[in-house]
């Protein structure tokens, strides 16, 4: 089942970045600026912090097919959760990693970082061809 097929989204956005590095950091303000209006009651940090690391990823594993933009889009769900999703026009795996990555690795903790947060992280297809990562943040951390 597609994540973004959920019902009961309240508000929702999408935006359009360029395939740069520069696009990861004008995702965070971008999100930085939009959460009060989505009136989500999660943590703001944690959430920049996931479109962050979704972002990066586009950007550092992107095909070299030309590709030119990454979408973020952004949903607050009536069940009171964050939707953050990444889609770009690469393949991806067919099974996210999970876990750290080996102790001198110097890449591979994002996904793991978003899981920490309390996201769920799932990748599929996106409707336009490549695909979808989406981490759906809870509205609060239980403690």
């Amino acid at each position: 089942m597609s994540v973004l097929a959920k019902p009961g989204i309240e508000i929702e956005w999408a935006g359009e970045f360029p395939m740069r590095r520069d696009s990861v950091s004008e995702a965070r303000r971008t999100v930085s600026r939009l959460l009060p209006r989505l009136t989500w009651a999660g943590d703001r940090d944690d959430a920049v912090l996931v479109v962050s690391e979704l972002a990066t990823n586009a950007v550092l594993h992107a095909p070299a097919n030309g590709a030119s933009s990454f979408l973020l889009e952004l949903a607050h769900l009536s069940d009171g959760a964050l939707m953050v999703a990444v889609s770009d026009h690469g393949d991806g795996p067919d099974r996210l990693p999970c876990g750290l990555p080996a102790e001198d690795a110097e890449s591979g903790r994002g996904l793991y970082l978003v899981q920490q947060l309390g996201a769920r992280v799932v990748s599929e297809k996106s409707p336009s061809g490549g695909k979808r990562i989406a981490a759906l943040l809870p509205p609060s951390k239980e403690l």
